[in-house]
């Protein structure tokens, strides 16, 4: 099994140092689809002190195309990121309760094909009693990994591993509090384990975009070269700047540093 927590803006600046924790789960997108606020300093705290990172979106959507729109924000996010523990959808809220079993598979399964497009993992996030009567779990749970909120009465947020109300059996993962205390964490935080090590996978391989460039030359030739890319020529070129919205490529300045900047970003596409 593994320890972890997960986090978002509410739990202030934290000290990833002092974080001794197997895994990490940080929100990343708000209601509006824009990033959360500490996300990316959560994930860059997080990553540079050995600590594997998972995200959560908290599901507004009521529909397919607004699961869709969802979907693809957090793929804008996450380009280029190591996201070794998949990207949880959390399934609770009061607005979309009412959907019926149906429509909440329908949202789920297109969020999850989008994220799955991009080479992320895909679980569900929700309690007891949404696994057992709002969404379809025994069905989903074929396909996703669920993680279980359910917490003791008298939550002191100590892991008991003989607890009585342990999801283990029909789940993945477990929030078994919510008044957790952990080093370099100001306030109360959640508390999660893992019971499938497996959750923590490899650093999954996007084959669609490029790496990362990180360095600082404003040549696209030389950056394609820099992450991997080994034909540099002007008709691939041509082809990558079609891939990527650039109809009329003839390789100017302009053009390039377009391309450059795409890269810098891991948002280029590959052709």
């Amino acid at each position: 099994m593994k320890y972890g927590i997960d986090v978002a803006q509410w739990q202030g600046n934290i000290d990833w140092s002092k974080v001794k924790k197997d895994f990490a789960i940080l929100k990343v997108t708000k209601k509006d689809n824009t990033i959360e606020p500490k996300f990316l300093v959560n994930y860059k705290g997080a990553t540079a002190n050995g600590i594997p990172v998972g995200v959560y979106r908290y599901v507004y959507a009521k529909n397919t195309t607004q699961a869709k729109v969802e979907a693809d924000a957090i793929v804008k996010v996450l380009l280029g990121l190591q996201i070794t523990c998949g990207v949880w959808l959390d399934m609770e809220d009061s607005s979309i309760k009412s959907l019926g079993k149906n429509n909440l598979t329908n949202i789920i399964n297109v969020m999850a094909n989008t994220l799955k497009a991009s080479g992320l993992k895909v679980g569900i996030y929700c309690n007891r009693d949404w696994f057992l009567n709002v969404l379809d779990g025994s069905r989903l749970a074929k396909t996703y990994p669920f993680w279980i909120a359910r917490y003791p009465l008298r939550d002191t947020g100590a892991f008991n591993p003989n607890s009585t109300i342990s999801p283990k059996a029909y789940a993945k993962a477990w929030q078994y509090s919510q008044k957790g205390k952990v080093n370099g964490i100001k306030d109360d935080v959640d508390m999660d384990v893992l019971f499938d090590d497996a959750l923590i996978g490899a650093v999954p391989v996007n084959d669609a975009y490029y790496p990362k460039y990180t360095g600082n030359s404003t040549s696209i030739v030389s950056a394609l070269a820099a992450v991997g890319e080994k034909d540099t020529s002007k008709a691939h070129r041509t082809k990558l700047a079609k891939a990527n919205g650039i109809t009329n490529y003839t390789g100017t300045a302009v053009q390039n540093i377009e391309l450059v900047n795409k890269l810098k970003k891991g948002q280029l596409k590959r052709a």
